[in-house]
């Protein structure tokens, strides 16, 4: 758990990365970036933020990370 809550990270069909997070005892969805050609790999990286990495469409590499409580 990272954040002081649960965050569940997806690749919707329409190549959307998702989230599904727990915001104070009610199930939320928010999207996280568009473009993803894989599926997300999330961990927490050296500063304690959860982060997820996917490929895009075009083939580079994109990172989000969750900071103060937003996806970046």
């Amino acid at each position: 758990m990272v954040a002081d809550t649960v965050h569940i990270l997806y690749r919707g069909t329409d190549g959307t990365v998702n989230e599904i997070y727990d915001d104070g005892g009610a199930w939320k969805m928010r999207p996280v970036c568009a473009d993803a050609a894989s599926d997300p790999s999330a961990y927490v990286d050296e500063l304690g933020h959860a982060t997820a990495s996917f490929v895009t469409g075009t083939g580079g590499i994109r990172v989000a990370r969750f900071v103060n409580g937003n996806w970046r």
